[in-house]
């Protein structure tokens, strides 16, 4: 299940805002590179921790991120892609794969 956090504070000054707002826009930009490069076929059967390793291997920088916002914005990202991978696997109507009921009509065979 997917949630959304909505956080309040109290007396909050401009500029703390102004640091959340960039830290959302850029772990946004970091969701929709991890999406462009894992989310189709070449994504398949890599894990987060995989990743994760080679950007540290690689000395990538995130700055100003934390490394904990990156890190949790990589695990939640591929646990978005992997749910979605599966949904696209099931059926909407529960039925299993293979079972497909066929319909006779006066002209030809209908498949639902």
């Amino acid at each position: 299940m997917k949630a959304t956090r909505i956080l309040y504070s109290k007396n909050l000054n401009q500029s703390k805002y102004d640091a959340l707002k960039q830290q959302a826009k850029l772990l946004g930009h970091l969701r929709t590179q991890i999406w462009q490069k894992f989310g189709s076929i070449s994504g398949v059967g890599i894990k987060d921790r995989a990743i994760r390793d080679l950007w540290l291997k690689e000395k990538r920088n995130f700055a100003p991120l934390s490394a904990n916002a990156w890190k949790e914005t990589l695990r939640d990202t591929m646990a978005d892609i992997t749910a979605n991978r599966e949904a696209a696997k099931s059926r909407p109507d529960g039925q299993s794969e293979g079972a497909h009921p066929i319909k006779k009509s006066k002209n030809a065979y209908t498949a639902y």
